[in-house]
């Protein structure tokens, strides 16, 4: 039975933000991860799901009658519940941690579950950084040259937070990343978030104030927002020790202060269309090199045929072999400058605090078979044979 005096209203845009930040974390590995756990307390109403691993809490105010509850339903019925609704919406607690929802003449019951959620936050959790939403969503632009295989120790973001700085690293054994923001009174620490985890950190909106905090073997972000209330998810710390990023940093110094590289500026655009169209042809790689003052785009020749494209002007001599799959950083890119430290080099992007490095692809090119001419071919060589005596 319900309590009709214990009961919570909230707007069902409000109810519907809520839920679809949380549901991010929600999981169908165990029957308790397809939950969200609801709590209403003191004018605050918090929801919060849990994967087995990393988990979402988000809270917004709402008006609420009696002690407070809590429940815990299917977060996919509440949420579908709560699309389809518009105008205040009612929270009324049930039996064995279940729910009525309530908004205009609608009217739903959800069954619950007699169980509860991993905590999410840590009140002793100790704190590592404030930064702003957008300068946290800048440094983590670096997620596209990570790893896509879990099982590596590349699938992930590397941070690293000094006293004045955060730094961010990905690589996947072809292309690195690494970016990085000024921030004040830092603590040393370091970590590497999943890439699941980093995709629910653009969830924050860039004028949030965001907290990064450290509790035993988990990362805690905090993102307190005006408008759209408070965001907090918990993620482990990764198998950070195994990130390769001093030899990353050491490839990145020599990299862009290389004082005999060839710089020069390109419209990334243009060079990201051309290397779509490259993929195109199925081609492994493609070159980017100069054909007199311009910057050209070739694929290999393949069985549908070949590409070529001017994409900028250049002054100087340069070419390379590249991965076709450099498009993914370039996206991220307006007008990087090119540092190009020969064929056999990594080639470096860097526009603002984002710096992008390209391993090169080692081809090796035939030279043309040409038919030796006529006039160049040896005479033939008179062999003398011994007579032989016969008998």
């Amino acid at each position: 039975m319900s309590n009709p005096t214990t009961k919570a209203t909230v707007s069902s845009a409000s109810l519907n933000r809520l839920l679809h930040a949380a549901s991010r974390a929600g999981s169908r590995s165990a029957p308790i991860y397809e939950m969200v756990q609801l709590a209403v307390r003191k004018g605050t109403l918090y929801a919060k799901c849990f994967n087995g691993a990393m988990g979402i809490s988000a809270q917004t105010s709402v008006e609420d009658q009696g002690a407070g509850f809590e429940a815990l339903v299917n977060v996919q019925t509440l949420a579908s519940l709560v699309s389809a609704m518009n105008g205040p919406v009612q929270l009324v607690p049930e039996t064995n941690k279940g729910l009525r929802i309530e908004c205009g003449t609608a009217q739903a019951v959800l069954t619950g579950l007699e169980d509860s959620l991993p905590q999410i936050d840590d009140p002793k959790a100790r704190t590592i950084c404030t930064l702003s939403g957008e300068a946290l969503s800048s440094i983590l632009r670096v997620s596209v040259c990570a790893a896509g295989d879990t099982a590596l120790h590349l699938n992930g973001v590397f941070v690293d937070i000094s006293a004045s700085k955060v730094t961010t690293w990905t690589a996947d054994g072809v292309r690195a990343a690494a970016c990085e923001t000024a921030i004040e009174g830092g603590t040393p620490a370091r970590f590497l978030l999943p890439l699941a985890f980093v995709s629910w950190l653009q969830l924050f909106a860039s004028k949030a104030a965001v907290v990064l905090k450290e509790s035993g073997s988990r990362v805690i972000v905090t993102a307190k927002d005006g408008e759209n209330g408070t965001l907090t998810m918990s993620s482990p710390k990764g198998e950070h020790q195994n990130f390769p990023h001093a030899n990353l940093g050491t490839i990145f110094d020599k990299t862009f202060s290389n004082e005999e590289a060839v710089r020069v500026m390109v419209d990334a655009n243009l060079v990201n269309l051309a290397v779509r169209q490259v993929k195109a042809f199925g081609s492994p790689h493609f070159s980017l090199h100069t054909e007199g003052n311009n910057l050209c785009v070739m694929s290999v020749a393949t069985s549908m045929g070949q590409y070529h494209n001017v994409v900028g002007n250049a002054g100087e001599t340069l070419s390379i072999y590249l991965h076709p799959h450099i498009t993914d950083g370039l996206a991220l890119l307006e007008t990087p400058e090119v540092v190009f430290t020969g064929a056999r080099g990594p080639l470096g992007l860097q526009e603002g605090s984002l710096r992008m490095v390209f391993m090169p692809m080692i081809v090796e090119e035939k030279a043309p078979q040409t038919e030796p001419k006529p006039e160049e071919t040896e005479a033939p060589v008179a062999v003398e044979v011994p007579a032989v005596a016969v008998a």
